[in-house]
């Protein structure tokens, strides 16, 4: 692990309070080592060794080449000699080599630290236990959130006593939206994602000051972690110590670790717990349903565009497309980009009209689930969604938009399938068909999806009145069953799909 000399100056001044520091503008050079340097010694410093911090230990020539220009520590009477170089002073009466050792042992615990993180990840050991690793250097609050500031792990000390908004974040996870959207007017939302380096920010959306470190892969920010000012000032060390972890943690990423989830909209990780039935809590999805204008409960509808290889810019500008005019909030979620549409004062057929020329003009196949109340279920309607999709390609092929209503018998059809056996009547009028080469359960299902109307029947089966009649009439002589009980009518049609597997 490197360390910069202002690093170097902070740590020796906690033991030496007279030391000083002179850096020439914003030139803070970094080491790996320290090395006695005397004015004996001839000649000056290799290449190889320019990285390190020299104690200079005067010889009796008191003199220096000079060429001499690397870092130096010394003492108050021989300042003058290195009137160029960034230096660390201390006073005439402390001896080098005390001085020398408290450096080393800077060195020895920091490093030491570097390695156990490094081992951790290399085990692929939780966040939580390489934050635990690096808690007794800070000394202050921290934690490592994905884009959406969702807490992946976190060292507490009581800060949750504190500040309101690090205690909804231990609670939740998820940093509250009003803040969310305070970071984003203020543009420090941007800060902290585009910046590289760890910094120092006083910021106008938090009560305390804070280091922030972004989490990078390949040029694509993919977290944070932050080191909070509770109960220690921040300094140049927590500062290269904060660089330091998230460069192994970016390591870590590259390396498929798991450690990160990647998004690019601070709600789109909320709603995926949702889909994914991970979040439950009806007290934290109606508190960041609230700076949206919406409530736990409403009528909501999910609508799927299937666009697998597409590239993010193509689905970002989709996206606008599908929001236009609608309130509604959309977001990626594996092969597709899903929309939530909040459908008060909304028309279905305003919302169908939209959702089908959108998916005609892109080429695009899209599903839209029935309508839900409770936005805590929306995972059972993304299922909805995701059928239609799959399976109305296969009754129309060219068609590019699905709602799930037409689709349920087959989707009740499939369910059933699994779970239960075909109806026995039914199973025997089909054995009767194939045997005798009649049509009577294409003639029974369609009279039953007809209500039993006989005209409309007729009709669709292009068929005479007196066929149609002669046709019931041997159909209850082969199943004598009561059609004027619903759960019977049920049972039968429910069978009959998956013996005719109508188009729908």
């Amino acid at each position: 692990m490197r360390f910069s000399v202002k690093f170097i100056y902070i740590k020796l001044s906690e033991h030496i309070r007279e030391a000083g520091l002179f850096l020439e503008e914003a030139y803070n050079p970094y080491v790996e080592t320290v090395r006695f340097f005397s004015d004996l010694q001839c000649p000056l410093p290799s290449d190889a060794a320019k990285n390190a911090l020299y104690i200079y230990a005067p010889g009796r020539a008191a003199a220096l080449p000079a060429a001499f220009s690397f870092p130096v520590l010394v003492s108050e009477k021989d300042s003058h000699l290195f009137s160029g170089c960034p230096k660390i002073v201390i006073p005439d009466d402390f001896p080098l080599y005390d001085a020398f050792n408290l450096i080393m042992s800077v060195f020895q615990q920091y490093n030491d630290w570097a390695v156990r993180v490094g081992n951790a990840v290399l085990k692929n050991q939780s966040l939580q236990d390489i934050l635990d690793l690096t808690a007794p250097l800070v000394g202050n609050p921290m934690y490592i959130a994905d884009l959406s500031f969702k807490m992946l792990a976190y060292i507490n000390m009581d800060l949750d006593e504190i500040s309101a908004i690090w205690r909804y974040q231990i609670r939740y996870g998820y940093l509250p939206y009003n803040v969310m959207m305070d970071l984003s007017e203020t543009g420090e939302l941007e800060l902290l994602n585009n910046t590289l380096p760890a910094f120092y920010l006083n910021s106008k959306c938090f009560n305390n000051p804070f280091i922030s470190k972004t989490i990078r892969y390949r040029g694509k920010t993919q977290g944070h972690f932050y080191i909070i000012e509770i109960y220690k000032k921040l300094t140049q060390c927590d500062i290269e110590i904060a660089d330091y972890l998230g460069e192994l943690l970016s390591t870590a990423t590259h390396n498929k670790r798991n450690y990160l989830t990647i998004s690019s909209f601070y709600h789109e990780h909320f709603m995926v717990d949702i889909l994914e039935n991970t979040l439950t809590d009806s007290t934290l999805i109606r508190h960041q349903l609230s700076p949206l204008g919406w409530k736990l409960e409403g009528n909501y509808r999910i609508f799927l565009l299937c666009m697998p290889g597409d590239e993010d810019a193509l689905k970002r500008h989709i996206m606008a497309f599908l929001l236009d005019g609608f309130d509604a909030q959309a977001f990626l979620y594996k092969d597709y980009l899903v929309a939530i549409y909040k459908s008060d004062g909304c028309s279905i057929q305003h919302l169908c009209t939209h959702l089908g020329k959108l998916s005609e003009a892109f080429n695009r196949c899209g599903a839209l689930s029935e309508v839900f109340r409770r936005f805590d279920r929306m995972f059972l309607y993304y299922q909805q969604s995701e059928f239609a999709l799959k399976e109305g390609p296969k009754y129309h092929a060219e068609k590019r938009f699905f709602l799930y209503e037409d689709y349920f018998p087959v989707h009740l059809t499939q369910l059933c399938e699994s779970g239960f056996p075909c109806y026995q009547p039914v199973e025997l009028l089909n054995e009767y068909d194939n045997t005798h080469h009649t049509q009577y359960c294409l003639t029974l299902f369609t009279y039953l999806v007809n209500e039993r109307n006989a005209v409309k029947t007729a009709q669709t089966l292009y068929l005479h009145r007196n066929t149609l009649k002669y046709r019931i009439e041997k159909i209850e002589e082969l199943m004598p069953l009561d059609l004027d009980s619903p759960g019977i009518r049920f049972r039968t049609l429910s069978s009959l799909y998956t013996i005719i597997k109508p188009g729908v």
